[in-house]
């Protein structure tokens, strides 16, 4: 059956290759090819390559990376053509951590040079 996984869509955001991603919050993030009708699902493995956590609360697309927030976990930074997680940011007390593990919204500037993602403290 060709269909996106979960019960509950919490995100949506359209990259530039045609694709639409949908983030739920109980089956992790699913890839619509708008072209091809296919569905791809994500979820996490275990494998530092896939999804932190199965409840996706952010979704933004800029260039070849897609920025996934989720509920208690972190953040993700997935590139998209290969659907590999290339990098994991998680709450800590050293430069650069996240304060909170909690992202429930990613917003890109108009520069596209900085990222705000907004968390519970």
């Amino acid at each position: 059956m060709n269909a996106i996984s979960g019960n509950a869509v919490r995100e949506i955001c359209e990259d530039s290759y045609g694709h639409l991603w949908i983030g739920t919050e109980d089956a992790g993030l699913n890839k619509l090819n708008k072209a091809t009708g296919a569905i791809t699902h994500f979820e996490p493995s275990g494998d530092h390559t896939s999804i932190a956590y199965t409840n996706i609360h952010g979704l933004l697309a800029t260039g070849n990376h897609l920025w996934i927030g989720t509920f208690e976990h972190g953040l993700d930074i997935m590139n998209i053509k290969t659907g590999k997680v290339l990098r994991h940011y998680a709450m800590g007390p050293r430069d650069g951590d996240l304060k909170s593990n909690f992202i429930f919204c990613i917003k890109g500037t108009k520069k596209k040079r900085k990222f705000i993602y907004k968390g519970f403290v």
